[in-house]
Parts: C-alpha cells; structure tokens; sequence
C-alpha cells in the first residue's frame, strides 16, 4: 500500500530531510506550500510539523479536516522526536519485505513484522523490525549508533539523541529477557554487536517460517 502524504513544515530543510524519510517507506509526499497545485486533495495522511505559520495553511487544513491530521512539535524536541519516530514506525510498517530471514535460534516473519526466538512470538514494532533485521543481516559486525540510525531512519536521524540506544534497550528486553543465551552485545565505546558466539562458535541459522 503507498500512502499519499502531505506535510506542513513551514521550514524548507526540515521538509527535505522528513520527505527523504518517508519516501524511503515507499509513501509519496506533498508539501503544503504546493498543495494549491493539487486542488483534488487526495491525501491519506496531513503530518504537521510545530505550528501553522498563516492563514492560508490553517484554511487549507481545515478544508482537509476529514483527513487524519498528526502533529508533531516544534523542532523535534524530546517528545516531537519520539513522535516523529513513532509516526515513521506507521508508514514503515505497509512496507515491510516478504521473505523469512534468520539467525540462531530466532527467525524474523515479514508477514507479520515479528520475530520467533525458540519458538515463541515476540511482537516488534516497525523500527524494532528494521533495527533487528538490521543485526540479523550483518551477525558478529559492530554496528556504531550512527550506522544503525543512518539506516533505519535515514537524514531523519539526530546523532545527538539517544534513540538508538533506546530502541536497542528494546529489543534486548524482547529477545534476550527469557532466551538461555544473550545475541544483543554492547561493545563499549563502539555500539552494538550481534552474535551467538558464546565458546567461539555460531549457531546455523533457520530461515523457515514458524507455524501460526
């Protein structure tokens, strides 16, 4: 599913950097600066960034108010980026690829943007997903901070936030909090480290789908 999505952003480089992010979801993006050009309308989605700079913008909006209006603070603060992310977790999520992958004893299911370690269900959200996909494609590599956000949330990453870390913080309660063996490695002062390697040995890795 693509989704047509129009952003008021009333700062032009802020825009460059959101619509490079979604439209790396597969979504296609307007600005409402050029929304007169689109007379028709036909958005799925108006995303607000901070606050609506004139007249024009706010009649525009309410003249869309049937379409599902998200906003987002000014200047992704503390909440604005947790919002943003949140948001990009949504629109990420009608595009996630369709092939089993797996490493160890855990297997990522693309129909449902889950994963299975020993059999068991573990529920991910969107960026949870693609962080972990992330680990599984690159086993026993030291992913820095920087490399994970640049990947999964493109020129929309802060390097000044702490998102990654709280996202991997995430996972690491998901997948490893019950599992007999930790795959989710801090290497201090580098990132992050993803590997069965417990005697110097790495489990084979399934890639069939568990059952439902």
């Amino acid at each position: 599913m693509t989704l047509n999505i129009l952003v008021a952003d009333k700062d032009p480089f802020d825009f460059t950097r959101i619509k490079k992010a979604l439209e790396a979801t597969g979504a296609t993006v307007a600005h409402m600066e050029n929304e007169p050009l689109s007379p028709q309308g036909n958005y799925d989605i108006i995303l607000i960034i901070g606050t609506i700079p004139n007249e024009s913008w706010s009649s525009l909006l309410e003249r869309h108010a049937a379409i599902p209006q998200i906003r987002i603070p000014e200047s992704y603060g503390a909440n604005g980026m947790e919002a943003l992310h949140h948001f990009l977790d949504t629109i990420a999520s009608f595009q996630l690829p369709r092939h089993p992958i797996g490493y160890a004893d855990l297997v990522l299911d693309p129909d449902t943007g889950h994963a299975y370690r020993n059999g068991s269900r573990i529920v991910l959200s969107a960026t949870e997903y693609k962080i972990l996909k992330l680990f599984v494609e690159h086993p026993d590599e030291i992913l820095t901070r920087e490399t994970i956000g640049k990947t999964v949330w493109g020129t929309a990453f802060d390097a000044f936030t702490n998102i990654v870390d709280v996202y991997v913080s995430r996972l690491r309660a998901k997948i490893d909090h019950a599992a007999p063996s930790p795959l989710l490695h801090t290497v201090r002062g580098k990132g992050y480290r993803f590997s069965a390697r417990q005697t110097g040995r790495c489990l084979p890795a399934p890639v069939s789908r568990p059952p439902r």
